[in-house]
């Protein structure tokens, strides 16, 4: 699946944003469950961060992201779908029975969206932080598998990132696509400077 990248939507830590997630669905709705996630920032793959099943609406503009054992279900995604008479196909795959768990860490942003980074960064200022790094280079993706009856992974899809910002209670990912307008490294650092936080900033050698 080879596709533009989506509005992601991430639940990890608190099940509540999975209804303000469903409610940008409209139709051509897929799901995808038992989905494999390889999660890597840099040449580091992280063990304690993984989603295990994808929304998926095209049309809707959006993909929303469950983690692996989370308190966010599957079934009540599947209860809002049907109760709003919106249409979808579900697609189960083999469950990888590889041993896992969900440590704690901090929560990861996906912004494609300047307001998806606005939204991030106001939510660190409400909860008192107004420290953060920012590298503007760093690569990571996404990557999205499933195990066939043959017990090989084949891929279902893939999201690049460029460009990471850490604070003390998140991570925010810049999507990386050539479908999409990208937000550069001169936005963030406005938005940074605007928002007046005090920033530590990095890998702008390569942007500039």
């Amino acid at each position: 699946m080879k596709r533009k990248v989506l509005d992601i939507w991430a639940i990890e830590t608190d099940p509540n944003e999975l209804y303000t997630a469903l409610a940008q669905l409209k139709t051509d709705v897929t799901i995808f469950e038992n989905v494999i996630c390889e999660f890597k920032i840099g040449a580091h793959v992280l063990q304690n961060r993984q989603f295990g099943t994808v929304i998926y609406s095209e049309e809707s503009d959006t993909i929303i992201l469950l983690t692996r054992g989370g308190k966010a279900t599957v079934a009540q995604a599947e209860k809002y779908l049907e109760e709003h008479k919106i249409d979808y196909n579900k697609i189960v795959f083999i469950k990888d029975t590889t041993p896992y768990k969900d440590a704690e860490c901090k929560d990861y942003w996906f912004a494609r969206d300047k307001y998806v980074l606005d939204d991030a960064l106001d939510n660190s200022l409400n909860n008192g932080v107004k420290d953060c790094e920012y590298d503007a280079t760093i690569k990571a993706s996404i990557t999205f598998r499933y195990l066939g009856k043959n017990e090989r992974k084949y891929q279902l899809l893939k999201i690049p990132f460029k460009g990471m910002l850490e604070l003390d209670d998140k991570f925010i990912l810049i999507t990386n696509s050539k479908y999409n307008k990208n937000i550069t490294p001169d936005v963030v650092i406005d938005t940074l400077n605007k928002k007046g936080f005090e920033t530590g900033i990095t890998g702008l050698r390569e942007y500039i």
